[in-house]
């Protein structure tokens, strides 16, 4: 008897959480349970659906909800905060949030703030860099329970805004299985 409580207190596996809710189970059931911080759902798609609500001192965010396909099983969950108009303002929200993770979580295992040619710092075209994959602000957080990221995002209209991604590792692995069953069950 010890024997079995012991084996099933090892198989319990812990997941990253979002609002204090693991990530984890299926998609319908996470939804419940944003719906009971007061998150509404905006829009339903194959493999995401999109909610709206408070986050982090934010009244305007939009949260995705990405599950896998076969099982719904939540694995991610991305929060885009409000855009901005500036590179000044949304580099300086990067970064408050950045130092924010940082005293929560620890040093980040990577981070990665650049520019490729012809764009460059103080060019005035950042935020259009970024738009088109010729600039990167994103900082890792990674632990056994999966990954946390802060990044910048920006549209062609040079709107930027800040991103928070939560991954969970169980669930990553989930989906990559189904995944890659899909495809051997294809060729």
């Amino acid at each position: 008897m010890l024997f079995c409580c012991l084996s099933a207190a090892t198989m319990a596996q812990e997941h990253m959480t979002f609002k204090n809710i693991p990530i984890e189970g299926n998609i319908n059931d996470f939804v419940e349970k944003m719906e009971a911080q007061n998150f509404s759902v905006e829009e339903k798609l194959d493999g995401v659906i999109t909610m709206k609500g408070s986050f982090a001192g934010f009244d305007d965010c939009r949260i995705y909800l990405i599950f896998s396909k076969k099982s719904q099983t939540v694995w991610k969950v991305t929060v885009s905060l409000p855009e901005q108009v500036s590179w000044t303002s949304t580099k300086s929200r990067y970064e408050d949030y950045k130092e924010k993770y940082t005293q929560k979580y620890g040093r980040p295992t990577k981070s990665y703030e650049f520019f490729l040619s012809p764009y460059e710092r103080g060019d005035g075209y950042e935020l259009q860099a970024i738009s088109l994959e010729k600039g990167y602000y994103s900082t890792y957080w990674k632990s056994n329970l999966g990954t946390i990221v802060v990044e910048i995002e920006a549209t062609s209209n040079s709107k930027g805004w800040v991103r928070l991604l939560y991954e969970d590792a169980a669930g990553v692995e989930i989906m990559k299985a189904e995944k890659n069953a899909a495809i051997e069950d294809d060729i």
